[in-house]
């Protein structure tokens, strides 16, 4: 029998460890891991001395689109996601309209059907008028944007979680009172985080988004509750010091924290359960406004994978954290089946990856529309190579290889809606 693809002497790194065999792909799937042997295939392709890693599973991005495509739409965004090793997302809902509504909801969905290159699901946006539409919608994430309180306030999201069953919300912890303009402490983070775990969830999960600080990690990892953290790349690789250096390019809410605050972030990744890049970008016109002005907002889906290969190079993040904390607990998080990981019988989403070659990351070189990135002339080694996505090349080298609109959406089975 003859089969469609065969990855051989892959060194391919899972959540808890890495394994030296071969994969056997068939009809988008992985049908097989071997550790010697391999089957007949219409392609096999070589990876000796590369690293084969999962794609990615970036829960937390935001592709523009509707609405604000002049900063960037579905195709460049999961265009730039594929080029980054990124071969899942899920889109949040601060678009133009934000999406609030069941029809809001699928009008988005048939909008973007023919766009993307990497698959994709949608969160969904919570305020504190549409409490009766979250019940309609079946998506893999609930927003909670609790800085802003003329969107929702703690009560009403304490409604929200009423409404349903079984679901994931994730929430932007900031508290209206302690977060206003760019002043944005650590105890705003904190404050909404502590009112939110004394909630009742209904059977639902929280996961809170770009969490800051180890205070926030901690308030989380102590609670007994369905509950979970998420680290956003800039708040690993930039920190406040970098606002002084490129202003509002590295703008973003929460804000960066201080460098000592960064170091702590990395001595406990082991305390963080899943990172995301909170891809937003901006155009150059935006970002070159006054500061407090400016949006807040960083692209990064193409450079996250990059930037934790280089700290992998250097020994700061093990290859199975990477593994872990951006493709594996993300997927397990949102319950999106198939994807994170390199097991039989989950779709044939792989990267290839040079672990040794250097480059320098250069807005000319990526592919956002927004046509910036607050890493410009980073040198970084760790390069991505080859990128599939259920079996079918995407990437291959500086090549764009896959088709628009092969990237599929995702369907959230969990659709019990009621209590």
């Amino acid at each position: 029998m003859t089969i469609n693809l065969v990855l051989k002497n892959c060194k391919i790194v899972k959540a808890d460890g890495i394994l030296e065999g071969n994969i056997a792909v068939e009809n988008g799937k992985i049908a097989d891991i071997k550790i010697a042997g391999l089957p007949e295939a219409d392609e096999i392709i070589d990876c000796k001395g590369k690293i084969v890693l999962p794609g990615m599973v970036d829960a937390h991005v935001h592709f523009r689109e509707p609405g604000l495509t002049y900063k960037e739409d579905f195709s460049t965004g999961s265009m730039s996601a594929a080029f980054g090793g990124v071969t899942t997302i899920l889109d949040m809902p601060n678009n133009k309209p934000f999406i609030d509504t069941q029809k809001k909801f699928e009008d988005k969905r048939k909008l973007v059907k023919t766009k993307s290159y990497v698959d994709y699901g949608f969160h969904f946006g919570v305020s504190s008028e549409n409490l009766e539409e979250i019940k309609k919608v079946n998506a893999f994430g609930y927003k909670v944007y609790l800085s802003d309180r003329e969107r929702i306030t703690y009560e009403d999201m304490q409604k929200a979680l009423s409404m349903v069953n079984g679901k994931v919300f994730s929430v932007h912890p900031e508290d209206p009172d302690l977060a206003k303009g760019i002043n944005r402490p650590i105890e705003a983070e904190t404050t909404a985080i502590s009112k939110v775990l004394e909630m009742n969830f209904y059977g639902n999960s929280v996961n809170f988004v770009h969490s800051t600080c180890m205070e926030a990690v901690d308030l989380v990892r102590a609670s007994s509750k369905s509950v979970t953290n998420m680290v956003d790349v800039p708040h690993l690789f930039l920190n406040s010091t970098h606002i002084e250096k490129i202003g509002a390019y590295a703008k973003m809410q929460p804000p960066l924290r201080s460098h000592e605050n960064v170091n702590e972030l990395w001595e406990n990744l082991d305390k963080i359960d899943s990172i995301g890049t909170d891809h937003a970008p901006h155009t150059i016109e935006e970002k070159e406004q006054e500061f407090e002005i400016a949006p807040p907002g960083i692209p990064g889906v193409e450079t996250a994978l990059p930037l934790l290969m280089n700290a992998a190079y250097h020994n700061r993040i093990s290859w199975e954290q990477i593994v872990k904390l951006y493709a594996t607990k993300p997927a397990e998080i949102y319950k999106i089946k198939g994807k994170g990981s390199i097991e039989i019988g989950n779709d044939a989403d792989f990267v290839i990856v040079d672990r040794k070659r250097e480059w320098t990351i250069k807005a000319e070189y990526l592919h956002s529309k927004c046509g910036w990135t607050p890493y410009e002339n980073w040198t970084v080694r760790g390069f991505v190579e080859k990128v599939f996505l259920r079996g079918n090349p995407i990437v291959d080298q500086e090549n764009l290889i896959g088709k628009k609109g092969l990237g599929r959406e995702m369907i959230n089975e969990k659709s019990n809606n009621s209590m």
